[in-house]
């Protein structure tokens, strides 16, 4: 029997503290293989990252940056 995984939907909300701007993005967070796409639409960039929580890691390094499971 084939199990069939469901990607994780999250967003990811802040504010940039060096530009302050807002920051907001959405994606994908593929679990067993470790993989995730987030996409920020204000910049046109999608993002690969090995997790949704090293995705939010990374712009938080700049700003207050949630990371909230949908």
């Amino acid at each position: 029997m084939a199990v069939t995984r469901r990607p994780r939907l999250f967003a990811l909300h802040g504010i940039d503290a060096v530009t302050e701007r807002e920051i907001l993005g959405w994606g994908m967070d593929f679990a067993p293989s470790r993989k995730a796409l987030l996409y920020l639409p204000n910049d046109s960039v999608t993002y690969y990252s090995d997790s949704a929580e090293r995705a939010a890691h990374r712009y938080a390094m700049t700003g207050d940056i949630e990371l909230t499971w949908l």
